[in-house]
């Protein structure tokens, strides 16, 4: 054999482990990089304290064994119930970033781990199926079965409440991925303008896939700090974090953290009341607002139709009107006063107090009128008059008697505008449930202090009720987006005997 064969030989050998060596090295440094950086985890859908997890060490870890390699990883159990799960039956969701889910049940996260590997972030399942441990995840969705109805967003008519979703069940349904232009941005260099669009990809869920629609519904969209929407096109839905946001068809405008969609609302609103008001005042005509708290349209349909208001009955039949959201007495009593919605009064909630803009009290001040408000034993806003109140003074157990004894008197001394708050109606449904005997007995105790207000009053009359009422396990309640709460009747009618 010529003597460079083995020279030849042995350099071809080193150079396959030279080879070899160098593929390690390059392979090892690769998956240095990766495990450099560490993509953000979000773990979000149906929580009240949304995570972002940057690194293995924002928990506590354990070891356990996995295929005979011991391992260390987060319980699962733990990223949970950090994230506060809104419902106590909870699936949950795990997304990769290559499109593939798998979801197990969230009752028994025993054996379930989150870690950090060369793969990404994985969960690894000791007691699920082996297709349960996802890979390259991006995303952790916690899927409450149980979330009660005021967490998400409800879609209702004028008569029925037709769908309830929540953050973490929008996940489960099928969603369009498309771009969405986010905006534009142009530099100059050598005198050439170069220019850049920016799109992001979202995931939006038509309306058109989570209710029947005709095609000629009209929509009325409401956001959480009293944002109100009315559009005939019936747009999207997305999620961010725990929340959902509405956008627009054109994708040119959105609500964010949207409370609900009523379809075909009413063409009245108990906003109706301040520009009516002020319409009459304009007029030189005195207005009395009988305030009627708690009392939902479909109480007075009852009510009207077994006996239980003949005055009202008798009176021209109520129009219905639509609330606000959130359904409570400051945000109704504010949108009724002002005119305006939430978001521009600034009063969405049990909470605000105080008004961002004039009430009815400051537009009649402006006319030189007299004004008051009759109230229970509490200020429930700051507006432009202080308010009268009136506590139990007789010991019956009702103040009610004391605020239409105080309102006979201010219609004798004299007053242009009156605003008389009753709040038994409201009481009672609370107590009891929004029809129980109870109450459809304090509402036909109201009926008879309103025939007499009504009569004594020599000008113009309107009745309405800020939000409405619905039955629960405890007896009744309000301030979520459903029917019995959101419609409320509304009626103008003349004062005096006739």
């Amino acid at each position: 054999m010529p003597k460079k064969y083995p020279v030849m030989i042995l350099l071809l050998i080193i150079g396959i482990l030279l080879g070899g060596l160098l593929r390690e090295v390059i392979a090892g440094k690769t998956n240095q990089v990766f495990v450099n950086f560490v993509p953000i985890l979000q773990v979000g859908g149906d929580v009240a304290q949304p995570l972002m997890i940057k690194d293995d060490s924002s928990f506590a870890q354990v070891e356990f064994t996995y295929k005979g390699e011991c391992l260390q990883g987060i319980p699962l159990a733990d990223i949970v119930q950090s994230a506060v799960p809104v419902g106590n039956n909870n699936k949950i969701l795990f997304i990769a970033d290559d499109g593939l889910s798998a979801v197990i049940d969230g009752q028994d996260l025993e054996g379930c781990h989150l870690l950090f590997s060369d793969r990404g972030w994985e969960v690894i399942n000791l007691f699920h199926p082996v297709s349960s441990n996802v890979k390259r995840i991006q995303e952790i969705v916690i899927i409450a079965e149980d979330a009660p109805l005021d967490y998400g967003i409800n879609i209702i008519t004028q008569d029925a409440n037709l769908a309830h979703f929540t953050p973490g069940q929008l996940y489960q349904l099928h969603s369009m991925h498309v771009p969405y232009f986010e905006g534009t941005s142009t530099v100059t260099s050598g005198g050439k303008e170069n220019s850049v669009s920016v799109y992001t990809r979202r995931y939006l869920y038509p309306l058109t896939d989570l209710v029947e629609l005709n095609g000629d519904e009209q929509f009325l969209v409401m956001g959480g700090q009293g944002e109100c929407f009315y559009t005939t096109e019936p747009g999207f839905l997305e999620v961010k974090d725990n929340k959902i946001n509405y956008i627009t068809l054109d994708r040119k405008a959105e609500i964010e953290d949207v409370k609900g969609v009523i379809m075909n609302p009413p063409a009245d609103s108990i906003t109706n009341l301040y520009h009516d008001a002020l319409h009459f005042l304009q007029q030189e005509e005195k207005v009395l607002l009988i305030y009627l708290d708690g009392f939902g349209f479909h109480q007075y349909k009852k009510a009207v139709a077994e006996g239980y208001a003949p005055f009202l009955a008798s009176l021209p039949a109520a129009v219905k009107a639509s609330s606000v959201y959130q359904p409570v007495t400051n945000a109704g009593f504010a949108a009724m006063i002002t005119g305006t919605t939430p978001a521009e009064n600034g009063v969405f909630s049990r909470k605000q107090m105080e008004l961002k803009t004039p009430s009815i009290f400051a537009k009649a001040q402006e006319l030189g009128k007299k004004a008051a408000l009759i109230e229970g034993h509490i200020k429930i806003l700051n507006t432009e008059v202080e308010p009268v109140l009136n506590l139990d003074t007789n010991g019956n157990g009702s103040n009610e008697d004391e605020i239409f004894a105080a309102a006979q008197q201010y219609i004798a001394d004299g007053c242009d505008l009156l605003l008389v708050h009753s709040h038994s109606i409201d009481d009672a449904g609370h107590t009891y449930g929004d029809f129980h005997e109870r109450t459809m007995a304090e509402i036909k105790l109201i009926d008879g202090y309103v025939e007499r207000l009504v009569k004594a009053w020599d000008g113009r009359v309107i009745i309405t009720a800020d939000h409405g009422m619905h039955t629960t396990a405890e007896g009744g309640g309000h301030g979520e987006f459903r029917y019995e709460d959101l419609f409320v009747p509304y009626l103008v009618c003349e004062g005096g005997l006739n």
